[in-house]
């Protein structure tokens, strides 16, 4: 039975993938014909013609004369295709995530780059305009609840869709992503543990993102545990990648400055990510705050390769961003070669 939203001939593509990725059909061998497959599976032969259509543009079997329809090559040598779509590509866990990626695909299928722009408006035009050739889609969601019904359909269609990092509430695929709440959480219950309870965190981003929502959580969480309302000591601030960085660095000095003021200042600063760590300590530094014995600093280190000067005197919390890459690989290899079941991948952060 055809799944929900999928068309017969995307059903019919597929099982004739299988067979010929798994060998039953091997090399030279003939396709059934398109009368012996309308049989098959009770549709038009029509229907069986685009499926084989599909296969002879993607390379997997080609038209003999006097012969008919049979596998081309070598079973398995053809290279799927992968969309991937992700934004900022310089930046980290971006590049990681797709250089991990690409290794773990190795000769086995090709990326095509497509870059939303971290506009969820461009992120549906490219989910609309994907070619019918691509096999699977990789994404960095910008996890607008408006293109999450256009994800879900790509998927239905019978494309495997797998999210990196984060993942859109109520869509059903596979994904792989950092532990942020429970690696987030273990290091602020050290720091509540011995004794600190006035924390601050600073925080960017939309609710509507797993990630940023999980790492927020934890915060939450842990001050909870100890009596304390985190809600109220959560400070957010528009993406600090869309900023001019001085601008960005003043945003969070007055931050700072502002909870310095308080009766009981913070003692424990939370930065989301790198690019909030980066302005906290040139903030600090500005407010002549020593870090740690003045301030202690909590960050989500996302990307290692930024240059941050005073990381040593930080609490880092780690993803594991190149190794999340592979293991996404992994999961598209196999839902191109047939296997159907949805992942959930987690992986916790160095702490």
């Amino acid at each position: 039975m055809s799944k929900p939203g999928g068309l017969r001939w995307e059903e019919i593509h597929r099982d004739l993938l299988r067979q010929i990725e798994n060998g039953e059909l091997s090399t030279g061998a003939r396709v059934p014909s398109e009368t012996e497959l309308a049989s098959t599976y009770s549709v038009s032969r029509m229907t069986v013609h685009q499926a084989l259509k599909q296969l002879q543009e993607s390379g997997y079997v080609v038209r003999r004369p006097k012969i008919g329809t049979v596998v081309a090559g070598k079973s398995g040598s053809r290279r799927h295709r992968v969309a991937l779509l992700i934004s900022d590509i310089h930046l980290q866990p971006h590049a990681n995530y797709m250089l991990g990626l690409s290794e773990g695909l190795g000769s086995a299928a090709e990326i095509t780059l497509l870059d939303p722009r971290g506009d969820p408006s461009q992120e549906a035009a490219l989910l609309r305009g994907l070619d019918r050739s691509h096999e699977a889609v990789a994404i960095y969601p910008t996890c607008a609840p408006s293109n999450t019904p256009l994800l879900q359909s790509v998927r239905d269609r019978g494309t495997p869709v797998l999210c990196l990092d984060r993942m859109p509430e109520g869509l059903l695929a596979d994904s792989v992503a950092s532990e942020n709440y429970g690696s987030c959480r273990r290091v602020l219950d050290d720091l509540t543990a011995r004794g600190h309870r006035r924390m601050l965190m600073i925080s960017q981003g939309s609710e509507a993102i797993s990630s940023v929502a999980e790492r927020r959580r934890a915060f939450i969480d842990a001050l909870a545990a100890v009596g304390v309302d985190g809600r109220s000591a959560i400070r957010s601030l528009p993406n600090a990648v869309h900023w001019d960085f001085p601008e960005y660095v003043n945003a969070v000095h007055d931050t700072l400055f502002v909870a310095a003021a308080q009766a009981e200042p913070p003692t424990v600063v939370f930065a989301q990510q790198d690019w909030t760590l980066s302005a906290v300590l040139h903030a600090a530094e500005r407010l002549r705050w020593r870090i740690p014995e003045d301030l202690e600093v909590v960050a989500v280190n996302d990307d290692a390769n930024l240059p941050i000067l005073g990381l040593d005197r930080v609490h880092r919390i780690r993803p594991a961003s190149f190794q999340l890459g592979r293991q996404a690989a992994d999961i598209l290899l196999r839902r191109m070669r047939g296997t159907k079941s949805n992942e959930e991948f987690l992986a916790s952060m160095n702490g």
